[in-house]
């Protein structure tokens, strides 16, 4: 009965306003009920740690009338999504479960999404006890109700609850589930740390799972199994893996049960591996992927690395990928040397390549521009270019200057994110301006650039040249952005960390 009675202030509000969407056709009515309930969950989803959350749409319609319900009911696809948040009191298991198994029994045949969230903001008790109802929530689901994407987000001071429990291992082995979302944050409040356990062998039996995205603020053993303790680390079996993203906030450590599972993983078609640059914790060891030894993904067409890790780690990594089929790679390392990328370019070819992205470091000889440029030039196939963290350097950016024109003819997107350079804007406007004469004359494809300055003191300026950049953004083919003028020179890490967290994962 509270499924249809509780929220008769969301029910009376549409009912006042259903009259004019009552002549609809049912299978236009029937869009429009999903499209509400789309916009939800990606409401939700966008503010994932938002407990707030207002009732769901598919028992909100459900109770406004006759023919909504009928139409609610007749659309397993309207009940497939649900996220439950344990952090009030009435949603106490019971009530999770009771939500949960009436989604489930109206979708029907249709897999479901699933995301279970344990609140921070309140007492350790509380935690705890909202954690418990988490797993036995995920206990009750078993084998009666079909998962396809699974999204849990919990505080560190719970893991142990789920160490403890056999259901998230049941659970992650599930044999609909195919996408699994994990985020385990700091919990600000007081309670045991989960400190070196045994293991958290979930995530080592998701053999269906298609894609994986791990947040974590705890070190990656604790996810995949411990040596401290003499036992052997536990090896994930990821047999169907292509997605795989992970964003390391408080640090990794070497993992080699982690670096078999992603190199043992033949439909690996995605790698992100990322780092919270914004707090400037700088990752010391987030080379589980960084082996020596061969890295060999035949099916990798996206690999992100982003990554303010030393430079010979970077180098190392470089030495040992293998990856015939990759489309977009990024590579965001501050302090990579020049000649093991242009040795890396060289090596692998990348016969198939159309994205790159690369954090330019602070440091290198025009020379090495001249070379990085002319590897540019060998890749057949790019089509994108992202440059970040253009150095300080006038030479080196007088070197790229006069470098960049060579292939830019046969680019799409160019996009750069540059910091204080020695690049005066008029040289920018007449770059692209070469380009966009090609695109006009029909020698070239289309073409849009998209420029982030950071302009400042002594960076040369001309109102004729902003002029100019400014008429072909009126155009429509030239996205520019200029920072502000007050930002001094200490602050030119925080742009560029700014500008990466905005855009490193949707500048294509």
């Amino acid at each position: 009965m509270f499924l249809t009675s509780s929220y008769p202030a969301h029910s009376l509000a549409l009912t006042q306003s259903v009259f004019p969407v009552q002549g609809l056709p049912t299978e236009l009515l029937c869009r429009v009920l999903l499209a509400a309930r789309d916009v939800q969950a990606v409401e939700e989803v966008a503010d994932i740690y938002c407990f707030e959350t207002t009732p769901p749409v598919p028992l909100v319609v459900s109770s406004v009338c006759q023919q909504w319900r009928r139409i609610a009911l007749d659309e397993p696809r309207l009940w497939c999504y649900l996220r439950v948040s344990t952090w009030k009191r009435n949603y106490a298991t019971g009530r999770s479960y009771q939500l949960l198994n009436c989604f489930a029994t109206r979708a029907k045949s249709v897999a479901m999404d699933l995301c279970i969230i344990v609140p921070e903001n309140t007492t350790s008790y509380h935690v705890k006890a909202c954690g418990t109802n988490a797993v036995e929530l995920l206990h009750s689901i078993g084998a009666n109700i079909r998962i396809r994407s699974l999204t849990l987000v919990i505080p560190d001071t719970v893991l142990s609850l789920f160490d403890q429990s056999t259901s998230t291992t049941s659970i992650f082995s599930h044999a609909t589930l195919r996408e699994l979302d994990l985020r385990i944050f700091w919990a600000y409040v007081p309670g045991d740390r989960y400190d070196d356990p045994d293991s958290l062998p979930a995530l080592s039996e998701a053999q269906n799972v298609e894609s994986i995205e791990l947040r974590s603020r705890v070190h990656l053993p604790l996810l995949f199994g411990s040596a401290t303790r003499g036992r052997p680390p536990v090896a994930p079996r990821w047999y169907a893996l292509r997605r795989f993203v992970m964003e390391i906030i408080d640090g990794a450590r070497e993992v080699d049960a982690l670096y078999d599972a992603l190199a043992n993983s033949p439909l690996l078609e995605e790698l992100t591996v990322t780092s919270e640059v914004r707090r400037r914790l700088y990752i010391s060891d987030a080379d589980f992927i960084l082996k020596s030894r061969r890295c060999t993904f035949p099916r990798l067409r996206m690999l992100v690395m982003q990554c303010p890790t030393s430079g010979y780690r970077m180098e190392r990594f470089m030495g040992s990928l293998v990856a015939p089929e990759l489309r977009s790679l990024t590579l965001c390392f501050p302090h990579i040397n020049y000649c093991a990328l242009v040795e890396f370019l060289e090596r692998s070819g990348f016969p198939c390549i159309e994205h790159l992205g690369l954090a330019i470091p602070r440091f290198g000889t025009p020379g090495a521009v001249d070379d990085l440029v002319a590897s540019l030039k060998r890749l057949p196939t790019l089509l994108s270019v992202f440059l970040s963290n253009l150095p300080l350097n006038d030479a080196f950016a007088a070197a790229f200057r006069d470098n960049v024109d060579a292939f830019l003819p046969r680019l799409q997107h160019f996009k750069s994110i540059a910091t204080n350079i020695g690049l005066d804007p008029g040289d920018v406007a007449d770059m692209l301006q070469v380009r966009r004469q090609h695109s006009a004359a029909g020698t070239g494809p289309a073409f849009i650039a998209e420029l982030h300055f950071a302009t400042g003191p002594d960076v040369p300026e001309s109102d004729a040249a902003w002029w100019r950049l400014d008429e072909m953004k009126m155009e429509g083919w030239l996205k520019l952005c200029a920072a502000p003028l007050d930002l001094q020179l200490d602050d030119w890490d925080i742009l560029w960390a700014r500008c990466e967290e905005e855009d490193a994962y949707n500048y294509y």
